[in-house]
């Protein structure tokens, strides 16, 4: 199966190339993986390969992806997780934050590039509503995209995530998980989005 995977994976690195999309790889234990990888025309800042953090992050994977989040210290902490330099080309960009949704909180978030506020607000919760007495089964963690608008993206900006922990279920809450920052380019420059 190992050898499957990485075939697999060399021949998306292939294809990708063909293509003319821009991809970093690295080697993983069970074949390549994206580092800052290729999306569709775009570029994902993976949470996997950043550049620096506050001590308040670690990896949190959740939803079946490699996510980081806020540690679970019990009280509402913030900090920020960052690139120092967006990757791919200048242009005009549709941009989404790969989140983890959680049933027994909102936590805030805020993204930006070279200081410039990309978007911010709370997480929606994983089932719609807050649910302090479900349990994980009844309302599991969910991924999604929050879309954050498009915006004109700089070579070598910058690019900063920042979330904070909420607890409104005392002890157990939500730690602001994200797993990428999506860049898909708008295909004619007018910010409209493919």
């Amino acid at each position: 199966m190992r050898k499957k995977t990485l075939v697999a994976s060399i021949l998306t690195v292939a294809l990708g190339a063909a293509a003319g999309l821009a991809a970093y790889w690295r080697p993983m234990a069970d074949g390549l993986w994206p580092w800052r990888g290729a999306v569709a025309a775009g570029t994902a800042l993976r949470a996997d390969s950043h550049d620096g953090r506050g001590e308040v992050w670690e990896r949190r994977p959740s939803a079946g992806k490699s996510s980081w989040g806020i540690r679970g210290s019990g009280i509402p902490e913030s900090g920020s997780i960052w690139f120092d330099g967006f990757p791919g080309d200048s242009g005009v960009y549709l941009v989404e934050l790969g989140a983890v949704l959680e049933r027994d909180g909102d936590p805030a978030y805020k993204i930006s590039a070279a200081g410039r506020v990309l978007g911010q607000g709370r997480y929606p919760y994983a089932c719609g509503k807050l649910m302090c007495a479900a349990s994980k089964r009844s309302c599991p963690d969910k991924a999604a995209h929050l879309n954050l608008g498009t915006h004109r993206i700089q070579h070598g900006e910058r690019i900063e995530v920042w979330g904070r922990s909420r607890y409104p279920c005392g002890a157990h809450g939500a730690y602001a998980r994200w797993f990428e920052v999506r860049f898909t380019r708008a295909p004619d420059g007018t910010g409209r989005g493919p």
